[in-house]
């Protein structure tokens, strides 16, 4: 009975660790900025870090602006739909991140408990790049839909 317990977790511990593994948003993504049509004055750099922390997922993002001010923010949570905290972001303060399908991801970002953007990220077949479109309204309560193109570093 004891050895088929342990079996169990082993075999639950390496099923997660395998999920975990081919999650393909996992990596280090430079955005590039020949490609995305961001609004606002244009960033000097973006890079994102997605890495799984303790059966989490933890998203980090530092960027550089137009007048070469370091931005970072970042927040860990599960790809389940739950709302999880951001820090470090002006624009948004909680997203709810979901799996659509093997290649799709949805950000609902929020301000304050209010919906303002969904993001939709599609990642290629074969991990080397990503497109997010983001559409809806900003904390400036302005219209936005635009594209950003990241590649896999």
């Amino acid at each position: 009975m004891t050895l088929m317990l342990v079996s169990l977790v082993w075999a639950l511990v390496l099923l997660g660790a395998s999920s975990a593994s081919n999650d393909i948003s996992v990596g280090t993504w430079k955005q590039d900025l020949t490609k995305s049509t961001r609004p606002g004055p244009p960033l000097k750099s973006s890079l994102n870090k997605i890495e799984i922390v303790d059966g989490r997922v933890k998203f980090t993002n530092d960027a550089i602006d137009a007048e070469g001010r370091l931005t970072h923010s970042e927040w860990t949570g599960k790809y389940d739909g739950v709302d999880y905290p951001i820090h470090g972001d002006p624009n948004r303060d909680a997203v709810a991140r979901k799996y659509i399908d093997q290649y799709t991801v949805e950000n609902t970002n929020k301000l304050r408990g209010k919906v303002t953007t969904i993001s939709l990220s599609v990642y290629s077949p074969d991990g080397k790049s990503k497109s997010e479109r983001t559409t809806g309204t900003n904390a400036q309560g302005e219209k936005v839909d635009f594209s950003v193109f990241w590649e896999r570093q």
